[in-house]
């Protein structure tokens, strides 16, 4: 995510590495990958949970990356620049609280989906910072991205192409004690010259959990129910409605 107050996330293909003077290492889960139909490419997701040294709460920091490969979708096309846009939702599990959903900033939570008649819809946004106006993770106003320069920040990005991942980093935690955090990550092609420009490449869908007076993270697991892209959509709307943002407008394949 971007600097957050309260929560980020961060994605790559490799496991982080804990040093023991810094960082108490929670558990490490086991690496993600995953094809499916509708996908022009690979997706892979590593994830380890861990509480910072002087950090009240644990958090989840994780790297997913995405390999374009349009024959994966029966498709032509050369792409110099994939980008990610990532949508979010927390839902409180706290007992009165149970089923409520919530975002890490105000101005994120104004621009949550609210009262579809498919619950499954509710709930997410576009998981940018409160100054950002463009919709893709890690892109800054000037156009310009938080990328693998800034390797020892908990959050950036690597722009993909044909063959070449797109990779973005975060780390994601709220202070409450048990929660569930739905996550839905969406390459796009950002190339003016190229025939899929502003298309989407595919959606990769996950999740996990904190629980009990403990604080223990679950498992991050995966899905690909096609009502993502239906959210997905919804959360766009939400987007392009915010004054002052960057309208994000896309389209499928190609």
């Amino acid at each position: 995510m971007n600097l957050e107050p309260k929560r980020r996330l961060l994605i790559a293909g490799v496991l982080w590495i804990c040093v023991a003077s810094l960082v108490g290492c929670d558990k490490a889960f086991p690496p993600e990958t995953q094809e499916y139909q509708g996908s022009c490419g690979l997706f892979s997701l590593a994830a380890t949970s861990e509480k910072p040294f002087n950090f009240p709460v644990p958090q989840l920091k994780c790297s997913l990356s995405f390999t374009f490969d349009p024959q994966k979708c029966s498709g032509t096309c050369t792409c110099r620049q994939v980008a990610i846009v990532q949508m979010i939702r927390f839902t409180d599990n706290r007992e009165g609280h149970e089923g409520e959903y919530f975002q890490p900033t105000d101005r994120q939570e104004d621009r949550m989906v609210h009262d579809h008649p498919n619950p499954a819809m509710n709930g997410w946004a576009i998981d940018r910072g409160e100054e950002f106006k463009w919709a893709y993770y890690a892109r800054y106003d000037d156009g310009s991205w938080w990328d693998s320069a800034h390797d020892q920040f908990d959050w950036h990005v690597r722009l993909g192409a044909n063959n070449s991942a797109a990779i973005i980093k975060d780390a994601i935690h709220d202070e409450k004690d048990d929660y569930r955090v739905d996550v839905v990550d969406v390459p796009v092609c950002i190339d003016d010259a190229s025939t899929c420009n502003q298309a989407i490449l595919g959606y990769y869908g996950w999740y996990f959990g904190r629980s009990g007076g403990s604080g223990e993270m679950s498992a991050v697991t995966r899905y690909t129910a096609l009502w993502m892209r239906d959210a997905f959509a919804l959360a766009v709307a939400e987007w392009n409605k915010q004054d002052d943002n960057h309208p994000l407008v896309i389209h499928g394949f190609p």
